[in-house]
Formats: C-alpha cells, sequence, structure tokens
C-alpha cells in the first residue's frame, strides 16, 4: 500500500468543505462526474497558456481585433478539438458563450504580466510542481503563469473560472498561494506575490493575496 500522502490545494478545499466527499472521492475513488464548468476551464487553460508564446501573436491580435475566439481560425479549431476531447458541446449556446467570454477575460486582463510592459523582464507558464515535505507528504499543483519583473520580483498568476470570487477568510488565509509561493521558493530562493485571475468576473477580476513571509513558508 502507498504510503504517501499526496495534497493539492483542491484536495485540501475538498476536506474542509466535506469530509465524506473528500473520503469518497480519493478513498473510495467513486467517479466525479466533471461539469461544464471544469471543462471549459480546461479548454480556457489550454487556449491561454498556447497564446501567451510570442510566435501565437498574430492569432492573438487577430481574436482581440474581432473580440472574439473565431478571430483565428485555426486557435478556434483547436478550441472545437479540445471541447470534443472534454466532452463539452459547444453547440448548447451557454457554453460557447461562457467559454469566449472568459478566454477574452484572460486575454485581456494584463494578459503579458502588467498593464505597463515595460516593467516585465519574461513571462513563463511553469506548469506542475511536486514537493516533499517529507518521506510521507507530497504536495502537488499547477501554476499558470510567472511574470518575471525587471526589478528582481516575481507574481504567479492563477485562473480561476468559477462563478464566485473568493471571501475574506479565503483570501486573508489561502492554501493554494501558500503551495504556490513554496513552489517557487524552493525554485528560485525568492518569495512570489500571488494574484488570482477570475474569468468569470470581467470587471472585478482580480484578487490578491497577501504576500507570505519565509518563516510562514518553512514553518
Amino acid at each position: 500500500m502507498d504510503s504517501l500522502i499526496k495534497l493539492s490545494a483542491s484536495k485540501v478545499k475538498v476536506w474542509e468543505s466535506c469530509s465524506w466527499i473528500f473520503f469518497s472521492r480519493y478513498y473510495l475513488r467513486l467517479p466525479d462526474v466533471s461539469n461544464s464548468g471544469a471543462k471549459r476551464g480546461s479548454v480556457a487553460h489550454l487556449i491561454l497558456e498556447l497564446l501567451i508564446n510570442p510566435r501565437h501573436g498574430k492569432h492573438l491580435d487577430s481574436i482581440l481585433k474581432a473580440n472574439n475566439i473565431e478571430g483565428s481560425k485555426a486557435v478556434f479549431r483547436l478550441v472545437k478539438k479540445a471541447a470534443k476531447r472534454e466532452k463539452l458541446d459547444l453547440s448548447e449556446l451557454e457554453n460557447s458563450e461562457i467559454l469566449n467570454s472568459i478566454i477574452l477575460v484572460g486575454l485581456k486582463y494584463e494578459f503579458f504580466g502588467h498593464t505597463d510592459l515595460s516593467l516585465v523582464k519574461e513571462v513563463k507558464t511553469e506548469g506542475e510542481f511536486n514537493i516533499h515535505l517529507s518521506k510521507e507528504v507530497l504536495i502537488n499543483g499547477f501554476i499558470d503563469k510567472v511574470v518575471h519583473y525587471i526589478d528582481g520580483n516575481l507574481e504567479v498568476k492563477d485562473y480561476k473560472g468559477s462563478k464566485k470570487r473568493f471571501n475574506g477568510d479565503e483570501i486573508a488565509y489561502n492554501v493554494q498561494a501558500l503551495m504556490y509561493s513554496l513552489a517557487i521558493f524552493k525554485k528560485t530562493g525568492r518569495i512570489p506575490e500571488v494574484e488570482f485571475i477570475f474569468l468569470r468576473f470581467p470587471k472585478k477580476t482580480s484578487q490578491r493575496v497577501k504576500k507570505c513571509t519565509e518563516d510562514e513558508l518553512l514553518g
């Protein structure tokens, strides 16, 4: 029997919300049917990760000019392919409209790190991280994007497709932000800022978390 305990922010959140769902999902391994929101989020994450690459700038420009993901035929083909893989029905107007909207919000909100690009050195998609806290405990997660600033500061930007923004307690003590901060600190020796980008909220898109201290990360 595998004695390694694998923790992710989503697992912790499920445990805090309902211990029975946690037990059913992660120990009994009962099927967890993904909803349309999660499927739309997966497709949106893929497209946002793709378009951060400078080589795809013409597709980004075409989408922004048309104010629609169909502005780039190549990107829209990829959207349809990804949606099919996720079993997301784009013939349903709600799915197609929401998916188009959340991708556009992601592209329009500081997509290359900041409104003032002169402050930005580079933007990277980081991918998955695994950190062994001990022989028994591993934390796991996926970082969407890290902005490297000219002054040496770092900022993690994480996309959220949820219908609700974080409440006060969720911002004051955010497990996901702690995990991201620890992952970047282990890799670079620097503690990042963490910003959550809520793709369903065009007007109140961002929520920032108080920067962690070294004592908090190592404690």
